[in-house]
């Protein structure tokens, strides 16, 4: 009876992992450039500084800017020991930071994205380093970064630091966190049509030719708040995101019922 009970208990544990190996196999696999198993995580994964910290060590052996970040773990500030572990392509930027040498950071052509809209990084080493609202560009210009690919997108010439300027000078910060308000801002100054829509309409706006700024909740692109450019759909109706804090997010597509959840709110725009 008991060899029979213990049979029946494995036979229950194995049918239940099974059932969750094959749904997550389901739910990952939407397509070649789609999000797919991998050993590494997404920035909404993250919030123990000790996580990253193991992480960095896990690579330090096959990729020397993470042993020399590592071994300088102890000055950096969490954000930036989080970056560095998430986003390999940014490695040299903490390095730059480590050092007081912006010039080992990369800029943002370096990095090949394939969009509808020019790629900025928060941490380009043309803006980066500098400072904005509690932080640097780096670690809390998101906002600023996504604006500008839009902006950019519709011909108005301007960059991740311009647009940082411009929301420090007109007061579009709050609590450290870019303020929806400068939406209303664009409207104005930029004579631009910019509307909050609801998340069923992204893909309705994106094929009427408009560009999207989408601010997120905790997820695959965040473990507090961020904003991302929406810049269009590929040939399957993924959605194409220029996620500024992440090269390897903005290489993927995304299904939108994927991230649904994620998006608290976004915002059309178009000339």
């Amino acid at each position: 009876m008991k060899k029979f009970l213990r049979r029946l208990f494995l036979l229950v544990l194995l049918l239940i992992g099974g059932g969750f190996l094959l749904a997550t196999h389901q739910e990952y696999k939407l397509g070649n450039k789609d999000l797919t198993l991998s050993s590494s995580p997404s920035l909404g994964d993250l919030d123990q500084r000790e996580t990253y910290v193991n992480l960095l060590q896990e690579e330090a052996s096959q990729d020397p800017d993470a042993e020399k970040i590592y071994q300088q773990k102890e000055v950096l500030p969490d954000k930036l020991l989080k970056l560095a572990a998430c986003e390999k392509e940014a490695r040299p930027f903490v390095l730059g930071f480590l050092e007081d040498n912006p010039s080992l950071a990369k800029t943002s052509q370096d990095f090949s994205v394939d969009s509808p809209l020019p790629y900025y990084a928060q941490w380009d080493r043309r803006w980066g380093y500098h400072a904005f609202s509690r932080g640097i560009m780096a670690t809390h210009g998101c906002g600023p970064s996504s604006i500008a690919m839009v902006l950019e997108g519709l011909g108005i010439q301007t960059d991740p630091d311009h647009v940082a300027s411009y929301m420090i000078e007109n007061g579009y910060l709050k609590d450290g966190y870019s303020s929806w308000e400068v939406f209303d801002g664009l409207a104005r100054d930029y004579s631009l049509e910019v509307a909050s829509i609801p998340v069923d309409q992204i893909q309705d706006q994106l094929n009427q030719g408009a560009y999207l700024v989408a601010s997120l909740r905790r997820g695959n692109f965040t473990s507090t708040s961020h904003m991302v450019a929406i810049a269009g759909l590929d040939d399957q109706g993924r959605l194409i995101i220029n996620d500024p804090n992440s090269v390897r997010n903005s290489k993927l597509h995304w299904q939108l019922p994927r991230i649904r959840s994620q998006i608290k709110n976004v915002w059309a725009i178009r000339k």
